[in-house]
């Protein structure tokens, strides 16, 4: 039996590891001119080793709520609950690096791609 959820949450996952560094580098790129490639290559790069946790704790959130809530009550859930998991991922990053409150921007092209993902991508209930 296909596992519909990690097959849903791969698309979510994928979309904003290779969608958000482009607006990342994009906004990098034209405040402060130049650094687009270096802002991509970084973001899909270290984003998708930092954002492994957030992965599957969203796979496993996204298996409990198909279960026990409707389709759209569990995006809207979902949609809530990436906020955290997506700045999960810099917490890690910077913590290994050094965290400043001046550098947390950055996790908003994660975010924002990440919602639009869950309510883009279709999810079918588990025992279907």
């Amino acid at each position: 039996m296909k596992d519909f959820t990690f097959i849903y949450v791969s698309k979510v996952w994928l979309t904003t590891m290779l969608t958000a560094p482009v607006l990342l580098g994009l906004y990098q790129g034209i405040m402060y001119a130049g650094g687009f490639v270096w802002w991509v290559f970084f973001g899909v790069l270290f984003g998708a080793a930092l954002g492994a946790p957030s992965f599957l704790l969203l796979w496993l959130s996204t298996r409990w709520l198909i279960n026990s809530t409707g389709l759209v009550r569990c995006k809207l859930y979902l949609s809530i609950l990436i906020i955290p998991l997506a700045a999960l991922a810099f917490f890690i990053g910077y913590g290994l690096i050094r965290y400043s409150v001046d550098t947390i921007y950055l996790t908003i092209p994660y975010i924002l791609v990440a919602v639009a993902a869950i309510w883009f991508h279709k999810i079918k209930p588990v025992n279907t």
